[in-house]
């Protein structure tokens, strides 16, 4: 360190010009208090009064949200336009927007309340959907040029929809319906579980992200809690497969042997969904026992059903033709009788 470098570090040794012309230049910023004043100030504490009353809001706007009915979180929107789904009520008025009355129009975004009432729901012009007593329902999409989405909260609903396949659809807390022209009955309780009972066509049941279930007419599903429903059950389904499929909904996976086995070609449709749920390494097993109920189209085997998404899709379809067309000679036996 050299005699200039010194005055660095003790002001009284010789200075090297530059830094004393520095230093007379600085010399009015120079700090001349008592060091004290540097330390930093405390925050000023909030007198408790002023505590208080924040404590006070805070409580009553928790208070505001837990004493919210569920129901009542969204938004409420006036039924009094022209645009949406037209309703009538039956036996008495039933609540749109939170206002009861007797007809109306559901908008986008409107809450239809039945009550201890029914109402008949014009599904845009493509269909009609019942609504019975202690039903609650919400248009969430009416496009003329699109689909059209109606969410069953809870309650009863019978629709019959004669359009495109895809155009309509209804959610539930359980899953989403993907109408097919179709005609149906959806029952939802206060849990989000419920069933759906397909009289006509088929439907679509949503079973994750990328899944789908197929339910044709004359089955009926269970909608379970977690978007997560259950096989179709054919109207005439055994007991045995029943209660086979009732065991694989709570999560016995030993059920699945007992479905094969007990499985009649009544259960095809039964057996061609329990593929989509099942765990990947048994589907070339549940696929071999389903050649035995209905045989697979020409060209696809069980090794590439059991691998490729569009050979196992080739399959469920065909299936689905054969369950529907039983069904439909069923119904053609029933308007006439064979002679005696």
């Amino acid at each position: 360190m050299n005699e200039q470098d010194e005055h660095l570090w003790d002001p009284s040794a010789p200075a090297d010009p530059e830094v004393a012309r520095l230093e007379a230049l600085l010399s009015p910023l120079r700090h001349d208090r008592p060091l004290d004043e540097l330390r930093l100030r405390r925050r000023r504490r909030l007198a408790p009064w002023v505590l208080g009353i924040g404590v006070a809001v805070a409580a009553a706007a928790a208070l505001v949200i837990v004493l919210r009915p569920p129901g009542d979180k969204l938004p409420v929107i006036s039924c009094g336009g022209t645009s949406g789904f037209a309703f009538t009520a039956q036996g008495g008025t039933v609540a749109c927007g939170g206002t009861a009355t007797e007809r109306g129009v559901l908008p986008v975004g409107g809450v239809l309340d039945t009550g201890p009432n029914k109402a008949e729901l014009t599904i845009a012009d493509i269909g009609t959907a019942q609504l019975f007593e202690g039903t609650r329902v919400r248009l969430d999409r009416s496009d003329a040029h699109a689909r059209h989405q109606l969410h069953l909260e809870r309650g009863r609903m019978h629709a019959i929809v004669t359009a495109p396949p895809r155009i309509f659809a209804v959610t539930t807390p359980g899953t989403k319906v993907i109408d097919l022209g179709c005609e149906y009955t959806i029952e939802i309780d206060a849990k989000g579980q419920g069933s759906i009972v397909v009289q006509q066509g088929k439907v679509e049941l949503e079973s994750g992200p990328d899944a789908l279930i197929v339910a044709p007419a004359g089955t009926s599903t269970r909608l379970l809690a977690g978007r997560r429903p259950s096989l179709p059950i054919s109207d005439g389904a055994s007991a045995l497969v029943r209660a086979a499929v009732a065991d694989y909904e709570r999560g016995d996976l030993g059920a699945i042997d007992r479905l094969l086995a007990g499985a009649q070609q009544i259960d095809a449709i039964t057996i061609a969904n329990l593929v989509v749920l099942a765990p990947m390494e048994r589907r070339a097993a549940i696929f071999s026992r389903l050649a035995d109920l209905v045989p697979p189209p020409e060209g696809v085997t069980v090794e590439m059903a059991a691998t490729t998404p569009t050979q196992a899709n080739l399959w469920v379809n065909e299936v689905v033709v054969t369950h529907l067309g039983e069904r439909i000679l069923d119904d053609q036996q029933k308007k006439f009788p064979p002679k005696q």
